[in-house]
């Protein structure tokens, strides 16, 4: 059996709307909505969780809210599914009937440089940027060697769509250094704010699974155009896009035009 795993821990600004409680922004509402459906269609178990398992006092993280979706691998209730699609609360299931669950590999996500050209461009792409230089800081840190594509950018991969089969997600809890001793320079955490990332890239490298990575196409993980106007993205999503990702900022209230 596989499951559609999202999470989302709103923040508490989310939380009155027209003074009436609600738990959870629009565009997280729809997404849920939309992949409730492609589970139903793909035959998969769905899974939303909402209440936060971890603290800043016990982990030591300034953002812990970030790591919630790594619960999949730390925690063994989840063994029970072979493969487990993992996907961000404002990406948005454009097409129902493509199965991500065919693609064949042990885990599956998006490099960061197949982000859609002249959309949001990560900053640590670019070399000597201060992004650049944090990620560096702190793979020395760990005294862990960062590994590279061939034309010199970062390996580096996004995890807002991501797919594990059940043995990685075992070798991954064996292996993994907890959160607790993850501890980045707190100067740096403004600057880079992907900082769950930087524990998932920096673990994937000291236990040498980058190589195991398969590559997912970006029409999996589409962010669009960066073009905004007034309070709305000029959407340039093309038919051919299968998940539609409305990551950062104010695209994510395109999401309640869908």
């Amino acid at each position: 059996m596989n499951l559609v795993f999202q999470v989302n821990i709103p923040h508490k600004h989310h939380l009155l709307k027209d003074d009436i409680l609600v738990n959870q922004p629009t565009h997280a509402q729809i997404s849920q909505s939309g992949f409730i459906e492609y589970a139903e269609w793909h035959d998969a178990d769905y899974m939303f969780v909402e209440e936060a398992k971890l603290d800043e006092e016990t982990t030591g993280l300034r953002y812990p809210h970030y790591y919630e979706r790594y619960q999949i691998f730390t925690d063994p209730y989840f063994d029970q599914y072979e493969k487990i699609l993992y996907v961000d609360s404002d990406v948005y299931p454009h097409k129902i009937r493509p199965n991500i669950f065919d693609i064949e590999g042990e885990l599956i996500c998006m490099p960061e440089r197949a982000e859609y050209k002249g959309n949001y461009f990560p900053s640590f792409m670019k070399k000597y940027s201060s992004a650049w230089n944090e990620i560096h800081v702190c793979f020395d840190k760990h005294e862990i060697d960062i590994t590279y594509f061939d034309d010199g950018q970062i390996r580096w991969y996004n995890t807002g769509v991501m797919i594990t089969t059940k043995n990685m997600r075992k070798e991954i809890r064996e292996n993994f250094l907890p959160f607790t001793e993850f501890k980045p320079d707190k100067h740096t955490m403004n600057e880079f704010i992907h900082i769950d990332e930087m524990w998932w890239i920096l673990m994937l490298t000291k236990n040498n699974l980058l190589d195991r990575v398969t590559e997912l196409d970006n029409i999996w993980n589409w962010t669009g155009s960066s073009a905004i106007k007034g309070n709305l993205m000029l959407g340039d999503f093309p038919e051919f896009a299968n998940f539609l990702h409305f990551c950062g900022g104010r695209r994510k209230q395109m999401m309640i035009t869908l």
